[in-house]
């Protein structure tokens, strides 16, 4: 945390009350204070556009920091925009699977599912098999099936979305 603040400053007072643990406002109060660095005197020779952007997104109050809708409006972001592909999540992102335990078994299966990759067709092909039936929902593709491939087309570079293909 302390070469976090020693780049974006201590947060301010009101910034801090956005923090909710006792544990985490108690830590960050006794970390010595830290005024911000002049990101353009930091990184004088960089895009002047990267670093607005990079000094948005680095906000330490979420409130007060860039959306991802405004990040990718940025005109840093213009020449690689492609809008007319761009879609919207429709359904929160399920983080389930964090809460499963972390053990070297697991952490091990995790390196070892990527089995192939194919740089001239940009394909990742991953074979997987559920560790645990908790990490399973009832409307989990794995509920029924040991055994899933997945490929990825990661597509023409930044902008161009990825396919996606899936087998049980």
């Amino acid at each position: 945390m302390q070469l976090i603040f020693q780049l974006l400053g201590t947060p301010s007072d009101d910034d801090m009350k956005r923090i909710s643990s006792e544990k985490a406002l108690d830590l960050l109060k006794k970390l010595p204070h830290c005024k911000k660095v002049n990101f353009k005197e930091k990184f004088a020779k960089a895009n002047p556009l990267a670093v607005d952007l990079i000094e948005k997104t680095l906000e330490f109050n979420p409130l007060k920091r860039i959306s991802v809708n405004d990040a990718l409006k940025h005109p840093y972001l213009a020449k690689f925009r492609q809008p007319e592909q761009e879609t919207d999540c429709k359904t929160p992102f399920d983080f389930e699977f964090e809460k499963v335990p972390m053990t070297k078994h697991r952490l091990r299966g995790m390196f070892d599912m990527f089995d192939t990759f194919d740089p001239l067709t940009l394909t990742i092909t991953r074979h997987f098999i559920p560790l645990t039936p908790r990490s399973l929902t009832a409307h989990s593709p794995l509920t029924h099936c040991s055994l899933l491939t997945h490929r990825i087309h990661l597509g023409g570079g930044f902008g161009v979305p990825a396919r996606r293909e899936s087998k049980a």
